[in-house]
């Protein structure tokens, strides 16, 4: 292997005089709908190591990464033991095998080496305060560097409760309210473990309690104790919190709303995982937003079913996957192909009525009518 390997992938930002979605008011500039709410497929529940999955396998986190080279146990390579007259010759033959061990590893593949970005992560991940000074002080390192599912080192420090190392990241600069790819702010992922001075610290230095992660959750609402808990409702009072929970909806309805008086479906795609707002309306199972769209005849032209995310979910296996069967029926109704297949080899889950199959609407009278479609995911 050679070179550095570079583990990072940089933060996805959005330009705000493109941007035709309404911007949620969070605190990370040029944050849209479609970046907060993430449909995911089998494969990035199962590779993703976002703050999630992290907090569930702190224990298994490996120690610091050291460059150690394989040291030699005491005998030479290759060599039997001598009787005590031969002691000199052994010697001589152990300087010509030491010469030949570092003439082959002259010649051997170049060891690893890891990236400024990784070392710091890492750093950040074992509270390791100085070696995160080191680089940030000799500017090696972007201080909101993340992983490729978008965690920081504010997450990291957030996640192992170090409130020196996170206090350091906040007066240096971090971006106090950054997202990984599941929507966890460094808040979430704090209140999730309890960590109550860590907690007290974000709040103290502004993070935003009514952010809410791709499943619709505040921080109050992942609290583990009552002191977390405590900390972040002191900063929601005389918040609305169920008004909190549904601003996704509520802002995403703004957006079709602009939509249906001009008669133009403005939307890009989300550039981390290349989603829709159909993905999104669909993986919610947001019923009636995605009927005011599909039953527009202007905007329906304009949409595209078959669009896929980066994993070749399209709406129709994303609401199968995530079981919103209301949805399945009015995708497939309008015209959704039925035989759509996934990346990972994923179709049409069982929860497809039998009904719709068997009696299609004129949009989707060329599929075959057959139980066979009803398959379940792939083992």
């Amino acid at each position: 292997m050679g070179g550095d390997e570079d583990l990072d992938r940089d933060d996805s930002k959005e330009d705000d005089n493109d941007a035709n979605l309404t911007k949620l008011p969070l605190g990370r500039r040029g944050e849209t709908v479609q970046q907060i709410a993430r449909p995911r497929s089998p494969a990035s529940q199962q590779a993703n190591t976002s703050t999630k999955n992290l907090i569930s396998s702190l224990k298994k986190r490996p120690n610091r990464i050291t460059s150690g080279e394989a040291g030699r146990t005491g005998q030479s390579f290759g060599l039997k033991q001598q009787k005590q007259e031969d002691v000199s010759s052994d010697e001589e033959d152990d300087d010509e095998e030491e010469d030949e061990y570092h003439e082959r590893r002259k010649h051997s593949a170049p060891q690893v080496r890891f990236s400024n970005s990784t070392l710091f992560l890492t750093a950040c991940a074992n509270g390791d305060l100085d070696e995160c000074k080191r680089l940030l002080e000799n500017k090696l390192v972007d201080i909101d560097t993340t992983t490729c599912d978008s965690l920081t080192g504010l997450h990291e420090a957030a996640i192992v409760g170090n409130e020196q190392l996170a206090e350091y990241l906040i007066e240096n600069g971090a971006n106090i309210n950054c997202r990984d790819n599941e929507g966890w702010t460094p808040l979430h992922a704090a209140a999730s473990l309890g960590q109550t001075g860590v907690v007290q610290l974000l709040l103290n230095y502004g993070a935003d309690a009514t952010m809410i992660n791709c499943e619709n959750f505040l921080a109050y609402d992942l609290a583990r104790n009552d002191e977390c808990r405590h900390l972040i409702g002191q900063a929601l009072e005389g918040q609305d919190i169920e008004y909190l929970r549904n601003q996704e909806e509520r802002l995403i309805e703004n957006d079709i709303n602009n939509w249906l008086k001009t008669g133009v479906y403005q939307e890009r795609s989300q550039p981390t995982t290349n989603a829709t707002v159909l993905h999104v309306l669909a993986a919610k199972g947001y019923v009636n937003l995605m009927k005011k769209i599909l039953e527009h005849p202007s905007l329906k032209k304009q949409i595209n079913l078959e669009a896929k995310d980066n994993e070749g979910y399209t709406p129709l296996l994303a609401a199968s996957f995530w079981n919103q069967s209301q949805i399945v029926e009015l995708l497939i109704e309008h015209g959704a192909n039925i035989f759509a297949q996934a990346n990972d080899g994923y179709k049409i889950s069982s929860i497809v009525s039998i009904d719709i199959l068997h009696n299609p609407m004129p949009y989707h009278s060329n599929h075959t009518q057959s139980l066979d479609l009803l398959l379940a995911r792939p083992d």
